[in-house]
Formats: structure tokens, C-alpha cells, sequence
């Protein structure tokens, strides 16, 4: 059991210095005020670091089927059009 308490604080402790090193990004390429990013810029950079969604709705103050609904928007605008 000691062993299973101690890979637990291990994992915890992983995922909480992934966390504070996406903070850190985020505050040294902080936009100036008169430029706040869109939301989809965001969610974007918050996926990029690899949040879940539901992280990155839980961060932004979103539900997690705005912010899927935002990466299958910008997933669709990628894709080129078949035959016109």
C-alpha cells in the first residue's frame, strides 16, 4: 500500500508542475491589454499544452461542449472544400 500512496504523490506532483509550467508559458506570452486573445486562441493554446477539454472549459470558465464545439469549428475551416 505505501508503495500505491507513493506513485500517487508522485503522479499528483507531475501533473501539478505540468500545470504551473503551462501557467508560466502563458504569462511570458501574455498579450498586451489592448489585444486580449479571442476565446478561440485560448482554447486553442490551452489544448496545445494538452489540457483535456474539460480543463480547458474548467480554466476558461466554459463548458466542455463549447470548448469541443470551438475545436470542431476550427477542425472544419481547415479542411479544404472536395468539388465546387
Amino acid at each position: 500500500m505505501i508503495g500505491d500512496e507513493a506513485m500517487a504523490k508522485n503522479d499528483y506532483e507531475k501533473e501539478l508542475i505540468r500545470r504551473l509550467d503551462i501557467l508560466i508559458a502563458l504569462e511570458l506570452d501574455r498579450p498586451r491589454p489592448d489585444k486580449a486573445p479571442s476565446m478561440t486562441k485560448k482554447v486553442e493554446r490551452l489544448l496545445g499544452f494538452g489540457l483535456k477539454p474539460a480543463e480547458v472549459g474548467r480554466v476558461l470558465g466554459k463548458t466542455t461542449k463549447y470548448v469541443t464545439a470551438i475545436t470542431a469549428m476550427k477542425k472544419k475551416a481547415v479542411k479544404k472544400p472536395e468539388h465546387q
